[in-house]
């Protein structure tokens, strides 16, 4: 089960990304065309090392005075929702790990599979960007990097299947995550890692 969840939730961040992987490649074409190794490891500083859950991400822009002003009830009782489904995942920090080094590799390390998914990544300080690339598919993440790691990922569009899927299966927690594409512009779902 947590395969399937985890295969899933890896799916549909990277479903999502195709609107925010333009700014990293227009990122890298304004970069030399080959970054000495000194320089990569000089940029991924702020990310490098092993991550774990901490719990979940929410960023809102909202489109009128009365989202803005709601914005930090809505933040949380939507943690609250992410919070729930997490825990269904079986979303912990003792259960996974996001590895970044230095040199831009990355591994995600589930316990009791190992290292389910791995690769390189490019992160972009000054656009606020991580793109991970796993089988040549980037999924492309909002980063806030501090002595946490905010990770968040564009839902716009997944927002929308939410919608019907909350309208067909009368969830509650699901409900609460559609209703967020009707009051505001964008919405930013994911993950706050600690070292």
């Amino acid at each position: 089960m947590t395969r399937y969840a985890l295969a899933l939730a890896l799916m549909l961040l990277a479903a999502v990304t195709a609107q925010a992987q333009d700014y990293v490649y227009d990122d890298l074409a304004a970069s030399p065309a080959v970054d000495s190794l000194q320089a990569v490891a000089r940029r991924n500083a702020a990310v490098a090392g092993s991550w774990h859950y901490a719990g979940p991400a929410v960023e809102l822009a909202g489109r009128n005075v009365v989202s803005s002003l709601g914005k930090p009830i809505v933040k949380g009782k939507v943690k609250r929702s992410l919070k729930k489904i997490y825990r269904k995942l079986h979303l912990s920090g003792k259960q996974a790990a996001l590895r970044l080094d230095a040199q831009g590799n990355y591994a995600l390390w589930v316990r009791g599979m190992g290292d389910v998914a791995r690769g390189r990544y490019v992160y972009s300080p000054a656009q606020g960007l991580l793109t991970l690339y796993w089988h040549r598919l980037p999924v492309t993440c909002h980063v806030k990097a501090g002595k946490r790691l905010g990770l968040t990922v564009e839902t716009d569009h997944m927002l929308r299947l939410l919608q019907l899927a909350s309208s067909i299966v009368h969830n509650r927690h699901l409900a609460d995550l559609a209703a967020l594409a009707r009051n505001y512009d964008h919405v930013n779902l994911g993950v706050e890692l600690k070292r």
